[in-house]
């Protein structure tokens, strides 16, 4: 979907919140992780201290490995990494609990690795 002036939707949300922002200092936006490249113009649009919400890694197929050096910005506070299905869904047994931590502690720790690298 485009607006008026041709741009992606996306892009002309991306920049009015960026405007909010500038006015009122508390505006994030949500991009998927299976949208590296609509990430990175986003980012791009909102700059650099912008928190942004990266659902889509995991059950949903977002690769972190493209999705994190698409939407880092300064700190790496500004991107917030939503996983839920695969932590959630780990196992319907009685090792549901050990099988969610398991599985989150093994989402963060790659995350990290892939932060590291890019810092």
């Amino acid at each position: 979907m485009t607006v008026q002036d041709g741009s992606p939707l996306y892009v002309h949300v991306a920049r009015k919140v960026a405007e909010w922002s500038a006015q009122y200092g508390n505006a994030g936006v949500v991009v998927g992780a299976t949208a590296p490249e609509e990430l990175a113009q986003v980012r791009g649009i909102v700059g650099p201290e912008m928190p942004i919400l990266l659902p889509g890694v995991g059950a949903q197929g977002g690769d972190p490995e493209l999705a994190l050096p698409a939407g880092l910005g300064k700190t790496p506070a500004g991107l917030v990494v939503n996983v839920g299905r695969s932590v959630i869904y780990a196992s319907s047994g009685p090792d549901y609990a050990e099988a969610a931590a398991r599985e989150a502690d093994r989402l963060r720790r790659r995350l990290n690795q892939i932060r590291a690298r890019l810092s």
